[in-house]
Formats: structure tokens, C-alpha cells, sequence
């Protein structure tokens, strides 16, 4: 049987039972609960435990009278029902072991691998806060720098080992000794108090707003690798602060999951105020800018609603149409719940309307929509169902049919967005490697990660951000080789646009260069040059040289640095040149010269062996010419191969 403790008052009691609920909901039973209370009245606790009714699940309320105050430093939203964990052991006599956790929180994984936590040598395990201002705070309640500052917010307990070292006293005697110069007594004293019989929990187990904002620095038990697993993968989260998910302006990234719970107990909301609170995450957020859209936006809009996957919501931003769009999309929000409308009344630029709807976002996955396009039915259906069987990846986008201006011209995009990881991040050397709005992103990635457009950036914005995750964050692409969504190809932009859009494309490709560490802004100009297809085909011979050392660059340096996958790079770069010398020993000496000066050689993968034999067929070659040159000699050959070879002097001939 699984022991958990909360202690609580009458104010707290409906967010009590909502938390006791999350855990009856995520834990297999039997699962013992123990409430240390203070006036919490008999109608409450009928309805936490009406509320549990249904589960293998005891609570049992244990009434507490604690004599002392709480010191003058503690922040108002800590009352003295927080101290009451301090008294834990004796008040629980027969229980051994029990999982503490904060009321102000909910359970969104099952407690038994917390519960399995091996304690040996220790007393109690808790999560190291990534709260930064502890790195100071510590020092003031004396620990030193080396010491880890431990949330309480949960906690797994020896009750036993601390019956036996009398810790509770200890605990009591130094609350009041220091009462009066700490600023949070129910998790100082524990700190201070068992400071080296700490164990520390990874920090799923304890979900706090600070989480997000974690940068590495400041704990001493766990890094980024774990704060991404557990943003990823959370078990518990808590509320800590003035501002709770039954507050407005809960800043709390998972305080929907706080009302998804509170729905399912006597505490619902009724719909008018639930509305108004941090709502019940939809399983995708879509996120669509427009911009005077009247034309197209009504099939737009309406591929998304008609979606086979329905569990979703619409985040719309007009960025200060000046049209009929503003009308349009009202009509929609009226009709659709799902639809959310927000407006710029001045246009502020497509990547910052798209940041919007990125902050408001809290579906599990949030896919990209333009105003001009039109979704396949099943779109997010598929998108989902391939996120949810491949968790590596984080962005996903699709082929797509394309609408062109001409009837005649073809339907296929091209080229074709390539459809792996690996073959993705090599082609964003030149282009996105997606369609910017078919794309599909993780939620918890995206909110982990502050996934956001350069406002900078106001073309090429996509190209911008899926280098900068791909190369910074570490992220992991697919697209879905099925034509997933009906993408309307514009006219041709007029040459001032088309000229911005390769001035930021060219901005992202002399970045990539960095990434490869390239420094020198010479070398950096070419990479741009190259990447960016600048040179046109006189330039390319003119310069041939010069851009086949920069590719062996390229290819030295991605080994270096392994931004992308070294076999499909090579199989990207290389292409061109394997073809150009594909028959090289046939130009004769000539050829092999050209070969032997040729920079990336080595990575044609010719062996010594095959190079001697390409010799001898070049001397041959040789031989051949030098002989075909000669006026009688020649023309005797020409004759002859003519009489033996027809077809190689006057070609096949149909008859």
C-alpha cells in the first residue's frame, strides 16, 4: 500500500480534492491518504472522499492544533498549515514510509515509481529547486555553497528512521530557533536540519513554474538533460507562488491540467467561469496569421474545422486586415468554440502575429495553417498519429499538392520536401527542408524550449527557426511523404519581395556557416554564395576550384563540429562532382590530370587499384588519338571501324 500525506485547511480543501482525485486517476491502488487538517468542515470532507468514491483509495483527516507561529519573513501565502509536515513521524506512528505533496499541485503520472524510491542511507528524498535566487538564499540559513536547496514540496520519508533519530525534535527546535530570520520555515528547517541524508529526486517529481526557466545553472544534482525529461515527461506539478491555476494570471505552463482534473470533481466550474479559467488542453493548438485574407481564408478556415480529428483549437491572429477577414473570422469564432480570434489593429509582421499564437498555445501538438491554403481532411489526424508513435521527433510536416496560378502547370511540389532527419538538416544548407505550413510541432518541446519566430525575420521566418532548432536545440524532423494539405502557389513576387526573401534566406545560410565554425567572413560570403545558388553557370566553371575546396571545407568541418549526418551530407555535396567524373579516364590523360587536382579526390572513394586501371584506359585513350590524328593512318581506322562498327559512324538507321 502506497501512504501519502497532505496537510491542509477549509481554504484549501477543494484544490485537496482535486489533488487526492489526479492521484486516484494516475495511481493503481491501494493508496492510503492522510490529511493533516486544520478546520476543514464535514461537507468537505464527504466530498473529497465522495469524489474518490469509485478507487481503490482511504482518506483519513487527522486534525492538528500547532501552538507555534509562523516567522515574521514568510511570505503571506504560507500559513502554519505548511509547518504541519514537520510533525509527520509521531502523528503517523504506524506508518513507515509515506509520499508527502504540497496540496497546490496535481499528479499526472502514477506515484509508484516514486513510492519504489530506494532510501537506503538516507531519510528523506526531495528535488533540488531550480529556483536561482537559492544559490544566495542558502548561504543566509547557512549551507554552504556546495549544498544542494531542496524543494519540500515533495518529499518521500523515512517516518521510521526519522522515529528513530528523534527527528521531528530537531526539526521543531530548529523552527524556533530560527523562526524569525528564515523566509520559508517548512522547507528550511528540512534543508538545514538533514542536510547531507538528503537523496534528490529527478525533477519530474516536482514541475514548477521556475522549470521553464531553468538554464542550466544553479542546481548541483541534475542539469538540462533532466529538466528536458521532465518537461517532457511530468509526473507532479506544482503551484508554488501567489498565483494558482484557479487565479487569473496563472503563469503555471500545465495549470491547464490543474482544471482538467478540477472538471471531474464536485468542484467543476460551472461553463461560463471554466471558460475563463486556464482551459483543458486540446490534443492539437493550430496557429494561423492573416493578413487581409477575404479571398481565401473561408476555405482555410473551414479545412481545419472539417478536420477528422476534432479535438482541437483554432488560434487565429489578424494582424490588422483592413478587409472583410475581420467579419469573416468572427462569424467563425461565433459558430465554433474552438475558434479563438485575436487582433493586431496595426500589422506588426507574420512571425511576431505567429509568437502570439504560439504564447497562447496549449494543445499537446501545435500545427501551422496559412490563410491561403487548404488542409486534407485526415491532415492532422495522420500527423498526430505519426507524433505519437515516433516521440523522438519534434517537428512534422507533409508533401503537398500545389495549387499554381495555370491550370497546365503540375501539381508536384518541387523539390520534394525530403522526408528524414538526416536528409532534412542537410537540405536546410540550401533551403527550410519543410513546408513552412504543414508543419506540426511538439507542445511540450515548444513550451520547453521557448520555441519562437525571429520577429527580425519578416520572410524566410520558418528557414530562420527550423535551422536555429535544428542546430541549437537539438531538434528532430520528419516530413510525411503523402500530400497532406493544398498548398496555393502565389504568383510570381514582385522582384523587390523576392529580393528581401533571399536577402533573409541569405542571412540563415551565412549563419549555418557559423554553426560549422567558419569564421572568416570571406569564407563565410562563399558558403552564403554557393548555398544560396547565387553563382550561375559562368561563375561555377570560372570559380570550380575554389567551390570544390570550399565543399571539402564544409565536409572537414561538419566532422568537426557533426552538424549534420556526415553519410548524407557527403551524399548531397558529392553528387554533382561523382557525376562530372563519373567517366573521367575517358578524356584521356587530360582526364587523370584533372582528377589528381581535383580538391575532393579522396571522397570519390577511387581506389589505388581502380585509378592504375583508369591510367592505362587514359593511355589507350591516348594512343587512340594520337593515332587517329595521323591523315592516312586515320582515315585507314575511320574506314575500318566504319565497315566493323556501322552504327558508331552513322548512327542506327530505320529502315
Amino acid at each position: 500500500m502506497i501512504h501519502v500525506i497532505f496537510a491542509s485547511d477549509e481554504n484549501y480543501a477543494p484544490h485537496l480534492g482535486v489533488h487526492i482525485r489526479s492521484i486516484a486517476e494516475t495511481t493503481p491502488g491501494p493508496i492510503a491518504v492522510h490529511v493533516l487538517e486544520k478546520n476543514i468542515t464535514a461537507a468537505s470532507k464527504e466530498k473529497i472522499k465522495a469524489s474518490v468514491q469509485s478507487f481503490d483509495i482511504s482518506v483519513e483527516f487527522i486534525k492538528i492544533e500547532f501552538e507555534h507561529e509562523i516567522g515574521k519573513r514568510t511570505p503571506e501565502y504560507i500559513n502554519e498549515v505548511a509547518m504541519y509536515r514537520l510533525l509527520m513521524p509521531n502523528l503517523l506512528p504506524s506508518v513507515d514510509k509515506a509520499i508527502y505533496i504540497d496540496v497546490d499541485a496535481v499528479t499526472i503520472s502514477s506515484l509508484q515509481p516514486l513510492w519504489d524510491t530506494d532510501l537506503t542511507g538516507k531519510l528523506i528524498a526531495l528535488v533540488e529547486s531550480p529556483w536561482r535566487k537559492y544559490e544566495t538564499y542558502k548561504r543566509e540559513i547557512g549551507l554552504s555553497a556546495s549544498d544542494p536547496y531542496f524543494n519540500s514540496g515533495t518529499m518521500v520519508v523515512d517516518l521510521k528512521g526519522m522515529r528513530a533519530q528523534n527527528i521531528e525534535k530537531a526539526l521543531i527546535d530548529c523552527f524556533l530557533d530560527k523562526r524569525e530570520s528564515i523566509e520559508f520555515p517548512d522547507q528550511d528547517v528540512i534543508n538545514i536540519v538533514l542536510r547531507g541524508r538528503i537523496l534528490s529526486l529527478h525533477p519530474k517529481w516536482s514541475i514548477v513554474r521556475a522549470t521553464y526557466d531553468y538554464n542550466g545553472k544553479g542546481t548541483l544534482t541534475y542539469g538540462k538533460a533532466e529538466v528536458a525529461e521532465a518537461k517532457a515527461s511530468p509526473a507532479i506539478v506544482q503551484f508554488s507562488g501567489k498565483l494558482k491555476p484557479w487565479h487569473s494570471g496563472c503563469r503555471h505552463p500545465l495549470g491547464y491540467m490543474y482544471n482538467a482534473v478540477r472538471q471531474r470533481t464536485p468542484w467543476a466550474l460551472p461553463e461560463e467561469e471554466y471558460g475563463k479559467a486556464v482551459p483543458i488542453r486540446p490534443l492539437v493548438s493550430v496557429v494561423m496569421a492573416t493578413r487581409n485574407g477575404e479571398k481565401t481564408i473561408g476555405e482555410a478556415v473551414q479545412s481545419i474545422l472539417d478536420q477528422t480529428l476534432s479535438d482541437l483549437e483554432f488560434i487565429i491572429i489578424d494582424d490588422g486586415s483592413t478587409d472583410s477577414t475581420p467579419a469573416m473570422l468572427a462569424t467563425y469564432a461565433k459558430n465554433d468554440s474552438r475558434v479563438r480570434i485575436l487582433r493586431n489593429e496595426t500589422s506588426r509582421g507574420l512571425p511576431s502575429a505567429l509568437n502570439v499564437g504560439f504564447n497562447l498555445a496549449v494543445g499537446k501538438y501545435i500545427a501551422r495553417m496559412d490563410d491561403d491554403d487548404i488542409s486534407e481532411p485526415t491532415r492532422l489526424e495522420e500527423q498526430v498519429s505519426f507524433m505519437n508513435s515516433n516521440p523522438d521527433i519534434h517537428v512534422c510536416g507533409t508533401n503537398v499538392t500545389v495549387i499554381r496560378p495555370f491550370w497546365h502547370e503540375p501539381p508536384e511540389y518541387t523539390p520534394a520536401p525530403p522526408e528524414s532527419d538526416r536528409k532534412i538538416k542537410v537540405a536546410m544548407l540550401h533551403r527550410p527542408g519543410m513546408i513552412h505550413p504543414t508543419v506540426m510541432l511538439r507542445g511540450d518541446y515548444v513550451r520547453a524550449k521557448q520555441v519562437r519566430y525571429n520577429p527580425e525575420f519578416l520572410k524566410a521566418q520558418d528557414y530562420e527557426l527550423w535551422t536555429r532548432l535544428a542546430f541549437e536545440q537539438s531538434a528532430r524532423f520528419h516530413n510525411l511523404q503523402k500530400p497532406l494539405l493544398k498548398y496555393r502557389a502565389k504568383m510570381a513576387d514582385p522582384r523587390e519581395i523576392r529580393s528581401q526573401q533571399e536577402n533573409f534566406a541569405y542571412r540563415v545560410i551565412s549563419r549555418n556557416a557559423r554553426y560549422l565554425g567558419f569564421t572568416d567572413q570571406a569564407a563565410i560570403d562563399l558558403h552564403a554564395r554557393w548555398a544560396a545558388k547565387k553563382f550561375n553557370q559562368q561563375q561555377l566553371a570560372k570559380r570550380y576550384r575554389d567551390i570544390a575546396k570550399h565543399v571539402k571545407s564544409v565536409l572537414w568541418a561538419n566532422k568537426q563540429h557533426g552538424l549534420f549526418d556526415q553519410g548524407a551530407l557527403e551524399q548531397e555535396l558529392l553528387a554533382p562532382y561523382k557525376s562530372d567524373f563519373k567517366d573521367f579516364h575517358k578524356e584521356g590523360s587530360a582526364g587523370i590530370a584533372r582528377f589528381e587536382a581535383f580538391p575532393l579526390r579522396s571522397y570519390l572513394r577511387i581506389s589505388k587499384e581502380q585509378l592504375e586501371e583508369y591510367k592505362r584506359h587514359a593511355e589507350k585513350k591516348d594512343r587512340m588519338d594520337k593515332l587517329l590524328s595521323s591523315p592516312v593512318i586515320g582515315l585507314l581506322m575511320r574506314l575500318g571501324i566504319a565497315l566493323i562498327y556501322p552504327e558508331k559512324v552513322f548512327g542506327k538507321v530505320k529502315i
